[in-house]
């Protein structure tokens, strides 16, 4: 497909500024070790989802998902969004126990002193499956792939080509309306970050790799043919096939010399 001309302007960050998002990142990435530390036969969601809001308020940074006004004008009810198996992305949380073999995606946003922070994992409850284990590891390492690309990169379709390449050598689908998106103060901001060029669902707008910007990157992959429903709940994105997704998510910076991870422990 016809790559489309980078965007006129994207807001940069400063050495100063981004130090300021690593701390917003940093509480991020313990709130997930939380999290993951929880995820056990019989645990419910509803009250990880709990666990998280403590941790955020004793870290005096506000959850940045509760209250967010979905597309048919309903408020996102929770801190975290917990998606399970054939749940996909905004995954309501909800109360009854997981199982051993569940696919259990938290994504986890907040706000600290004014930046932001947004990153995903997927872990599997127990052991599971090997296919369900290879759908995490490999979506794992396709956010690692592109986090070592970038430096190597001119433009964020040098990136995506090898992406594109590296799924092909699988036989996983890319939920490919699934975007990342830039962030500072604001959860979501310039530019989208698409990550392929081959699907028609997609438009995808290229950008420079230029230091100063900061931006998440954040594969999902499922073992389906990655259509699309939305849930009862009027908020969780499911596979319409019943597969199950595994999403990560890093929000990184470009430096002047190679890439910042800024969703870690710092």
């Amino acid at each position: 497909m016809t790559v489309a001309s980078h965007q006129t302007f994207l807001p940069l960050k400063t050495p100063a500024e981004i130090d300021q998002l690593q701390r917003a990142g940093s509480i991020n990435w313990r709130a997930h070790r939380l999290a993951e530390s929880m995820l056990v036969p019989g645990a419910s969601p509803i009250a990880i989802d709990a666990a998280i809001e403590e941790f955020f308020t004793r870290c005096g940074a506000e959850p940045l998902f509760r209250g967010v006004i979905g597309p048919n004008g309903t408020p996102y009810p929770s801190v975290s969004c917990i998606s399970v198996n054939d749940g996909v992305v905004h995954g309501i949380p909800h109360t009854w126990p997981l199982l051993s073999g569940d696919v259990v995606t938290i994504d986890l946003g907040c706000r600290l002193d004014g930046w932001c922070a947004d990153s995903a994992e997927t872990h599997i409850v127990g052991r599971g499956t090997s296919e369900n284990r290879n759908l995490v590891e490999l979506t794992r390492g396709l956010l690692d792939l592109a986090i070592r690309l970038i430096p190597k990169s001119e433009r964020w379709s040098d990136v995506v080509r090898h992406i594109d390449r590296f799924l092909e050598r699988t036989r996983l689908t890319q939920i490919a309306p699934v975007f990342g998106h830039g962030i500072g103060r604001e959860l979501h901001e310039a530019p989208q970050v698409a990550l392929t060029l081959q699907s028609p669902l997609v438009h995808f707008a290229d950008f420079d790799l230029e230091p100063g910007l900061v931006f998440t990157i954040e594969p999902v992959l499922t073992t389906g043919n990655g259509t699309l429903r939305l849930g009862d709940d009027q908020w969780t994105l499911m596979t319409n096939d019943g597969c199950p997704a595994a999403h990560f998510e890093h929000s990184v910076a470009i430096l002047e010399r190679g890439v910042r991870v800024l969703t870690t422990d710092g």
